[in-house]
């Protein structure tokens, strides 16, 4: 079955030793499975196809029609390209065995929850896996969290969201206590002023504080005859003034 298979003896006994229902399966079907999900992934290797397998093993149990009937059924009712569902399912493979409705209902939700199309929230899940994880109940709850502490409107917060998915995962009183933090050692008063600029590049804080600080500190020394808060509303305008590659802006 190996050699008929082409897969590696680790990686068939990782797969046994969590599923081992499909290792009464024929040969010839096992390798359509393979095939399907190649094509489903997006046509990777056999070998890329295995290592996702292996954190979803019940998809090497079920049978290759009904893994590519639920894809087109998913593409449907989805209303997504195929190729935007495969970048989804490569990150979230279990969605292959899950329910159609069950799918469906939960990018519903998250796409009232953010006021996106269905489309966008596959895109969203694509790009930042771990949002399927939260209840949109815990989701909703941080993002009210979110608009509070920035002071702002929902779709302002869901547009910061969608240029930054993690920053909906971090919990609004890490996100202040950081903030707070920058303001304290640029001895910048108004700490609302620096919350504009992390809602216009809200990946700032994935930079560690002394590179932010002395970034801040260059640009003060540069309008030196503007006051802290007139820079910062500089930076708003423009963040890469800040001289830091891959801002989510």
């Amino acid at each position: 079955m190996r050699s008929s298979l082409a897969l590696p003896m680790e990686e068939m006994a990782l797969l046994a030793s969590k599923d081992a229902n499909w290792m009464t399966t024929n040969s010839e079907e096992l390798r359509q499975r393979i095939t399907v999900m190649r094509q489903i992934f997006g046509g990777m290797t056999s070998a890329e196809c295995v290592q996702r397998l292996v954190t979803s093993p019940s998809l090497m149990s079920t049978p290759s029609a009904t893994l590519q009937a639920q894809f087109e059924d998913l593409v449907q009712c989805l209303g997504v390209q195929p190729q935007h569902l495969g970048l989804l399912v490569q990150q979230q493979p279990y969605i292959l065995t899950t329910p159609s409705h069950k799918v469906l209902d939960r990018f519903q939700s998250l796409s009232q929850l953010l006021h996106l199309t269905i489309p966008q929230a596959v895109g969203l899940l694509a790009a930042y896996p771990p949002l399927v994880v939260d209840e949109p109940s815990k989701l909703r709850q941080r993002l009210e969290q979110l608009t509070c502490l920035f002071n702002c409107d929902t779709q302002q917060v869901v547009d910061m969201v969608m240029r930054f998915p993690p920053i909906l995962l971090t919990h609004p009183e890490i996100t202040a206590s950081r903030a707070t933090l920058l303001a304290d050692n640029l001895f910048v008063q108004d700490t609302g002023a620096l919350m504009q600029v992390v809602m216009r590049a809200p990946s700032l804080f994935t930079v560690p504080q002394n590179v932010l600080v002395a970034q801040f500190q260059k640009l003060f020394a540069i309008f030196s005859d503007q006051s802290k808060e007139e820079v910062l509303a500089i930076i708003v305008s423009n963040p890469r003034l800040l001289g830091i590659d891959g801002l989510s802006l």
